[in-house]
């Protein structure tokens, strides 16, 4: 899990320098494809593609850093981990399969506030 955590502070940069440069990362879709990535990774899953090391770190890194940001928005429980935290975003992407195509800000926020209101 250790591993993650370095990735997602690398790959933050990086996902903000390629979501210039393309659409498909002005959408939820992204946030999916990073989900699915962490859950292979948290499962141990052999097969895990360096691209979806970095997506893994990406979709970690994004909700990590948007929380930070709006942290005074949500009540967050103590104990409460960044697993958790991205468990949380995943299976609202997992349920939310109408919101897809809406940026990820959004469905991160939805998320946030619906699992941890103020």
């Amino acid at each position: 899990m250790k591993v993650i955590y370095r990735i997602a502070i690398v790959t933050t940069f990086v996902f903000a320098a390629i979501s210039v440069g393309h659409a498909e990362w002005g959408t939820a879709e992204i946030l999916l494809d990073g989900w699915k990535a962490f859950q292979k990774l948290e499962a141990n899953d052999k097969d895990v593609s360096p691209s979806e090391y970095l997506l893994a770190g990406a979709y970690a890194g994004y909700i990590m850093v948007f929380l930070h940001g709006t942290m005074n928005t949500y009540k967050i429980p103590a104990g409460e981990t960044p697993k958790q935290v991205f468990e949380v975003v995943g299976k609202y992407l997992d349920g939310h399969q109408d919101k897809w195509s809406e940026p990820p800000y959004k469905i991160v926020r939805e998320a946030l506030s619906k699992a941890f209101p103020k």
